[in-house]
């Protein structure tokens, strides 16, 4: 069959992978400041879908390896010869705080030995007043927090 919506493909995806596209095309169809037209966005999320399952392939031959402590989201393994990196990792996506203009973001990559490297992100598009400034002072120790706490469970923590 060939497929000309990412639905057309859902039955080879998981249901996180459908919810993502999901709310994805919602949120396109909507519109934002980028606005596409309907063909572009099906084109889109079709090759998000084909991406998945390709991912999907690829993700089996690591299901040995456990999502590590504090995942929220694991994107698929990358190969060596992608990453440039030493051996197959993929990104993982941990605990999220985001207000008033600021996103703080702990993240990191597992490896295929299931080793993981943790770094908190920061973002801030605004200018913070000082009661903002204490609440993003508050979220950074609890990052810091969380990366002490992953780091007790994980072999590599990035400070």
């Amino acid at each position: 069959m060939n497929a000309t919506t990412w639905r057309d493909l859902a039955d080879q995806l998981t249901p996180g992978q459908v919810q993502h596209l999901s709310r994805r095309e919602e949120l396109l169809r909507r519109g934002s400041r980028h606005r596409k037209d309907d063909a572009d966005i099906d084109a889109d999320l079709l090759g998000d879908a084909r991406d998945h399952i390709d991912g999907n392939e690829r993700d089996r031959q690591f299901a040995h390896i456990p999502e590590p402590a504090g995942a929220v989201y694991c994107w698929h393994w990358e190969s060596p010869e992608l990453t440039g990196a030493a051996g197959w990792r993929r990104e993982v996506e941990g605990r999220v705080w985001r207000f008033d203009g600021v996103s703080i973001n702990i993240g990191g990559w597992q490896y295929q030995d299931g080793t993981v490297t943790y770094w908190c992100d920061v973002e801030a598009n605004t200018q913070l007043t000082p009661a903002q400034a204490g609440d993003v002072a508050a979220a950074m120790a609890e990052a810091a927090a969380e990366l002490d706490r992953l780091s007790a469970t994980e072999a590599t923590v990035t400070r």
